[in-house]
Parts: structure tokens; C-alpha cells; sequence
């Protein structure tokens, strides 16, 4: 597929699926911003930053953005799409990619519960309201909710993400 021109933005895009994902945009033409926690400021312990993935993109010759989001935000989800489209005049891709989990079922305590369904289900609701009015208005769009399997098969320890 050519994205060529097209501006995309992806959550979760500091490491794994949606780093693959914002390279792959960009490798076909997109310019992308990239959203997550981690950046080189304040990485975390796990690999990979926000600005890292902005360099992957920027070497297949397209423009980045890293955009530092705390999905438990709304306030910052709502600010990640805002700043995309400033920043690139007009959103066209969405992907909502970033997901948390928790070891536990009903034994889970509850602020993580609510910090699982603020982040995996609450979030992208948010982004995509934020994104659909220009795409309407535009008339072209695309929205990408990636999802796990553990939503379609019982994963003993992991119910709360699945259900997310």
C-alpha cells in the first residue's frame, strides 16, 4: 500500500507493534506521529522511546513527531490529536495501538482495574472523537483499533485485559 502524503498517528509507538507500525507508515510514504510514555528523556526500564521511533521514521525520509502522552490523561489524549494536527495540518490515520496489563482477574485491585479501562478501552474512544471531525470534514480517514487475542480467548491471569 502507498500511504504517500498521508499523516498518521500512532499510540503505544516507542517499542514493539507500534514501532513496527509508525516504521512501516513511514516506509510507505506517511508521516507520523509517534505517542507514548517513554521518551530519551524519561525512558523506562523496558527498551525503546518515543524520539528513537521519530529517527526510525525520519530514515526512511519521512517527517516525525514524538508526542509524549499519558493515555490514563484524557486531557493529554485530546492534546496528543491536536498537537498531531497542528503540527501536520490534518490527521489521516489513526492507530490506536497502545495497551497496559496487570497480572490478576477478580483479585485485581481496582485502581489498576480502572487504570487497564482508562488506558485500553477509555482512550482510544477519546482519540478517535478527537480525530473524527476532520476526517469527516475531509471526507478520507482511517482508524486502526488493534486489539489482542486474549479479547477472543480466555487467558487465565488476564481477564481484565481482555475484557479491555
Amino acid at each position: 500500500m502507498n500511504f504517500r502524503g498521508a499523516v498518521a498517528l500512532v499510540t503505544g509507538a516507542s517499542r514493539g507493534v507500534g514501532r513496527a507500525i509508525a516504521v512501516a507508515l513511514a516506509a510507505r510514504g506517511a508521516d507520523v506521529a509517534c505517542a507514548a510514555r517513554a521518551t530519551d528523556a524519561a525512558p523506562f526500564k523496558l527498551p525503546g522511546t518515543v524520539d528513537e521511533t521519530v529517527r526510525a521514521v525520519e530514515a526512511q525520509g519521512r517527517r516525525g513527531l514524538a508526542v509524549p502522552t499519558d493515555l490514563a490523561r484524557p486531557e493529554q489524549v485530546e492534546a496528543m490529536v491536536t498537537r498531531t494536527i497542528e503540527h501536520f495540518g490534518r490527521l489521516d490515520i489513526l492507530v490506536n495501538n497502545a495497551a497496559i496489563t496487570f497480572p490478576g482477574d477478580l483479585d485485581l485491585p481496582m485502581k489498576r482495574w480502572d487504570l487497564v479501562m482508562e488506558v485500553n478501552l477509555r482512550a482510544p474512544v477519546l482519540a478517535m472523537r478527537a480525530a473524527l471531525p476532520g476526517m469527516i470534514a475531509r471526507r478520507i480517514g482511517c482508524i486502526l483499533n488493534v486489539s489482542s487475542a486474549a479479547a477472543v480467548m480466555v487467558v487465565p491471569g488476564l481477564r481484565v485485559y481482555g475484557g479491555s
